[in-house]
């Protein structure tokens, strides 16, 4: 009963289901959550809002699962900000979005809703570049110089694409379209344009290694969104249903309750001369009885 409700509740109120712009999902190792200048250590189910900082330590990550139905793995020594949050389901698709700043580390992301019908209204920034999309799977990242991620290439920001397409903007306007598959980089001068790189940089492929770690969490959790998803479609479905058999049960009633007053009418103006007393009788005690079974309907419903 309690997980019907809640779904009912997500079908037709989902702002007040989702009051927070996401939770923590799963974790490991040190991660932090810093709000309004406190820290709170990480833990399953909590949640995090607008203005939130993400922090997580050395051979640490995090699996964020957003109100619209994304997911944003931290990595580990990473510092993220939610910069904006704006989501209501119901609500007019150009008002829901979303900015994520990166401070330092890297990022798996994977869309939901909001980069689903307002990609203007999605973003990833970072000090050199802003990454946009026109995908579903992708990890930007920044380190800046001097930092042991970047020991082994140049320093700036990077963007690599698993599934869909997204681009990689700077200051200027100048922009690079990055597909499947390819990986682009924005150097620490801003000046410099944005470029699509020929190999995978080193960084990758150490990614890759923690990555097995929670590839299969989110993975569960994307099953369970689309669960969700399916249940939420399932519920207006039948709402909207029960919506048209109520209009109609009205509809019924009130020419039931037409019918009976002209009957009531004919029967005190005896319109039938015809008709005996009895047969009047009759007549009278069919339409009580269907208009009984019109109210008994309407209860059950």
């Amino acid at each position: 009963m309690n997980r019907l409700l809640l779904l009912l509740l997500m079908c037709l109120f989902p702002g007040l289901v989702w009051a927070a712009a996401g939770k923590l999902e799963a974790f490991e190792g040190d991660v932090k959550v810093i709000a309004k200048g406190a820290t709170r250590n990480g833990a399953s189910g909590i949640e995090v809002n607008e203005g939130d900082q993400v922090r997580t330590g050395a051979n640490s990550w995090a699996l964020i699962e957003m109100s619209d139905g994304a997911s944003i793995t931290v990595r580990a020594s990473t510092d993220i900000r939610i910069s904006k949050y704006r989501f209501v389901e119901d609500g007019p698709a150009a008002q829901n979005s979303s900015t994520i700043d990166i401070i330092k580390g890297a990022l798996r992301m994977v869309t939901g809703l909001i980069g689903q019908s307002n990609r203007s209204g999605y973003a990833v920034n970072t000090p050199t570049a802003t990454i946009g999309i026109r995908g579903t799977d992708y990890e930007p990242a920044y380190y800046p110089p001097g930092d042991p991620e970047v020991a082994d290439h140049e320093p700036g920001a990077f963007d690599k694409v698993n599934d869909g397409e997204t681009f990689l903007r700077n200051e200027a306007g100048q922009e690079v379209v990055v597909r499947r598959g390819r990986v682009a980089f924005m150097a620490q001068n801003r000046r410099l344009a944005p470029r699509l790189l020929d190999d995978e940089p080193p960084l990758y492929r150490r990614m890759a290694i923690q990555e097995k770690r929670v590839a299969a969490r989110r993975a569960a959790l994307h099953q369970r969104i689309e669960e969700r998803r399916k249940q939420r479609q399932e519920l207006r479905k039948e709402n909207l249903e029960l919506q048209r058999e109520n209009r109609q049960f009205a509809r019924e009633l009130r020419q039931e309750n037409m019918a009976e007053k002209k009957a009531a009418r004919e029967a005190a103006g005896d319109s039938h001369p015809n008709m005996d007393k009895g047969e009047k009788a009759e007549r009278r005690a069919k339409m009580l009885e269907k208009r009984e079974r019109l109210m008994n309907k309407g209860e059950e419903r």
